[in-house]
């Protein structure tokens, strides 16, 4: 069968296409005549729009100045000099042509030429290196022999962000820096002789040179993903990088953390292995491996060993001491201050317990400065453990505060090894924990609640008279119950007579906070590094643990360099925030204010210390302040923190600063009598502001009265409805009171004639109220 062909050719090509509508658009786009000259030059294109294009060039064009402009460029910013902040405009021409008229900034060009575009690429890699600085690609365009790309500073253009904005930025900011930077590359490649000729502008300006702006380049990524698709541990890593270092200055490759690592592993879809099947063999392997190019490992037995010069170590011991100079050295710099113990079982199968020396560093976070692994916890391990690292210091210290569990253990072999504390403290968490063992021994359960919701509240009092009264009739109502028998035996002689080791009130001014030393290292050891599970191997373990160290230890240094976002800081802006939904009750006086509590029915005094701190690591940059300049009674300022009562009041005091007055005290023409009600409330403050009296024998016995009477009615209750009763016929009572300590409630007339109070209550109604006149303080500038 003959099969006629339908294609049309091309007269003036070999080209052949299916039908006509094809060969004429052939034949416009290849074998039309150059009919659009240019009057100025010699120019011919085939297109109109070719030559409207080329009209710009022989005409002063400013595109800023057109009537017809894009959408798009209309909504754009406009862009900001970041030099005077002054000059705007819409085009980067007009923003270099400013910089070099304005600011005399010299934009040079010059004109290189490469052999080929991989000669091109190793001359770009050794300027970003040399500049600490990368070129983006911002456009390329392409014609029938050349490829024409332009690439600008990393820093050049606008930060756009792509969320929702409901994460704060990181403490850096974008590298974006808003406007522009005149360093770029205009580069033309042949198609032909694969030649490159590139237009360089060196000069950078409106930024500087910020390595911790910088990201990891492709050539790092991929030799980082190498060494991980060989199963090379992640604390190698970055130790073999930075071994690297040979100067002060550092590139962005030697600021690498394991978030870097995790997410290249991530992109590259990366599986790190396995280590050696035999736990022991590939313990023993470790740290030989180790030893060969790190002093991390200060003193290695394993079982079935014996050393003849630590005879007080059993065949059966294994011990494993781990610390790096680096830990060493804040150990020497913020032990005087504080040194916690914190015993961390069951992170392996063979439940050897690890034991953590921490100190408070200079942010007032845990850090850990050295590690014990042991098969036993006793004062002869602490002992040799202490005993290791004080040979390692350059001197014993005596620390203020030592902070472990209720076990004598850490106390003993601290005083055995160093100079004796000054104060001993037992870790809040550790006795509550120890206070719910031994509240499970009992049977009844709401026994159980009853004692531990009568022991809570003392442990967290800040008032050292209020505690007293409080442990008192804990106590007293112990001993009422038979069944409480044993508990108060082991109450009394565990924590009777150590009052000021578990007691918050006894410690309030020390600064310390147990639950922010121990119980924080302690999460992130098991939840993160060892995701939450039991290691039921003993060289995964040892490898989380020394990861966790060299993160910290490298967040000490990034911190500074990078802007790292600290816990402190994340807690200031989460109070910051908390801040913002309170309405209180706000009284000023000289360098003071009472604000109201939104718990209880009582205020805080917050008081202005005159402290100011320049390059403070604990402010609030949306208040303009930091922790120092101010104090609070509450308790979360007692705890070294930057309390919301704080931020309120700083915020209430940058709401009341003058416009446009010219200072001085405003007052009212209420005259005489709002001077003498003012001074009553002056005298008030000074009441509340007053520390706390001892109470009389009298009250404290009517005040265990009302408490036993109330507890009683508590438990004869049998159903909720009863419960609600006792609640809403209670409900009245803080706010009379409260009322009565402000004057606004006469006190009780007595009634010796049985004369009805109903009476006395009307006749106290009828009176005239008092008239409370406001004035309205300026400040003086």
């Amino acid at each position: 069968m003959e099969i006629i062909s339908t294609a049309l050719p091309c007269p003036d090509c070999t080209k052949t296409f299916p039908d006509q509508v094809t060969l004429n658009i052939h034949n416009r786009r290849n074998h039309q005549a150059r009919s659009f000259e240019c009057f100025h030059c010699n120019y011919t294109t085939k297109f109109k729009f070719g030559l409207a294009r080329h009209m710009k060039v022989h005409s002063n064009f400013n595109r800023s100045k057109q009537v017809h402009r894009r959408r798009r460029n209309l909504d754009a910013p406009s862009l900001n000099c970041p030099l005077c902040s002054v000059f705007h405009c819409f085009e980067r021409n007009e923003m270099v042509e400013h910089y070099i008229q304005v600011h005399d900034v010299k934009v040079v060009e010059k004109s290189l030429e490469f052999r080929n575009f991989e000669e091109f690429l190793q001359w770009k890699r050794e300027t970003e290196v040399t500049g600490s600085f990368r070129f983006v690609l911002k456009s390329k365009y392409k014609s029938l022999s050349t490829k024409t790309s332009w690439f600008r500073c990393f820093r050049d253009g606008y930060f756009k962000p792509k969320g929702e904005g409901k994460r704060r930025l990181k403490m850096k900011g974008s590298c974006k820096t808003n406007s522009v930077c005149p360093c770029s590359l205009r580069v033309v490649t042949s198609y032909d002789t694969e030649a490159v000729k590139v237009t360089y502008v060196s000069q950078h300006a409106g930024h500087d040179v910020d390595v911790g702006m910088l990201n990891l380049t492709k050539e790092e990524k991929f030799s980082i993903a190498e060494k991980l698709s060989q199963s090379v541990p992640f604390d190698v890593i970055p130790d073999s990088i930075r071994e690297t270092l040979t100067g002060p200055e550092s590139s962005r490759i030697h600021l690498i953390t394991r978030k870097d690592l995790f997410n290249i592993k991530e992109s590259f879809r990366l599986n790190v292995g396995r280590l050696q099947e035999d736990d022991r063999t590939s313990v023993d392997a470790w740290v030989r491996s180790v030893g060969d190019h790190s002093n991390v490992v200060r003193f290695y037995k394993p079982q079935s060993v014996l050393i003849p010069e630590h005879p007080e170590l059993l065949e059966e011991d294994f011990v494993l001491i781990l610390s790096y100079d680096s830990q060493i050295e804040m150990l020497s710099k913020f032990g005087p201050q504080c040194v916690c113990f914190e015993g961390t079982d069951g992170t392996n199968l063979y439940d050897f317990e690890l034991t953590t020396l921490l100190v408070k560093d200079g942010k007032s976070l845990g850090f850990p400065c050295a590690f014990l692994l042991s098969n036993r916890s006793d004062t002869v391990m602490i002992t040799h453990f202490l005993t290791v690292i004080k040979y390692l210091l350059p001197s014993p210290f005596a620390p203020e505060v030592l902070m472990s569990d209720t076990s004598e253990i850490y106390y003993n072999g601290w005083c055995a090894t160093m100079p004796q504390p000054e104060h001993w403290l037992f870790c809040q968490r550790h006795v509550d924990e120890a206070w719910r063992k031994n509240l499970w021994k009992m049977g009844d359960a709401n026994k159980r609640s009853m004692v531990y919701m009568l022991l809570r509240p003392a442990m967290n009092e800040p008032d050292e008279n209020t505690f007293l009264e409080l442990l008192e009739a804990a106590m007293a109502e112990l001993a009422k119950d038979s069944a409480l028998a044993d508990f108060l035996r082991y109450f009394s002689c565990t924590y009777g007579n150590n009052v000021r080791a578990w007691a918050f009130c006894y410690r309030k001014s020390l600064g310390i906070d147990s639950n922010m030393l121990l119980e924080s290292m302690a999460k992130v050891y098991k939840y993160i590094y060892l995701a939450g599970k039991e290691v039921y191997r003993l060289d995964k373990g040892i490898i989380a643990l020394l990861r966790y160290v060299r993160d910290k230890l490298n967040g000490q240094s990034d911190a500074q360099t990078r802007g790292k976002l600290t816990p402190r800081i994340i807690a200031i802006r989460e109070r910051h925030d908390n801040s913002l939904d309170m309405d209180p009750t706000i009284i000023p006086s000289e360098n003071s204010w009472l604000i109201s509590s939104e718990s209880h029915a009582g205020m805080y005094e917050v008081t202005k210390t005159g402290n100011l701190c320049n390059n403070c690591e604990d402010r609030c940059d949306d208040c303009g302040t930091c922790l120092h300049e101010y104090r609070c009674t509450c308790v979360d300022s007692m705890k070294s923190n930057f309390c919301k009562h704080i931020h309120r009041i700083v915020a209430y005091i940058n709401q009341m600063k003058p416009t446009g007055s010219s200072g001085g005290v405003d007052l009212t023409s209420e005259s005489a009598s709002e001077l003498d009600q003012e001074d009553d409330l002056d005298n008030k403050r000074e009441t509340i502001s007053q520390p706390t009296r001892e109470p009389s024998y009298d009250l404290e016995r009517a005040r265990m009265s009302v408490i036993q009477t109330f507890t009683a009615l508590a438990q004869s209750a049998q159903n909720l409805e009863e419960i609600d009763l006792i609640k809403k016929t209670i409900a009245p009572i803080p706010l009379i009171m409260q009322a009565g300590r402000s004057g606004l409630v006469s006190k009780p007339i007595a009634n010796p004639n049985n004369v009805n109070p109903c009476a006395n209550i009307k006749n106290r109604c009828t009176q005239p109220k008092t008239k409370i006149v406001k004035r309205r303080i300026t400040p003086t500038r």
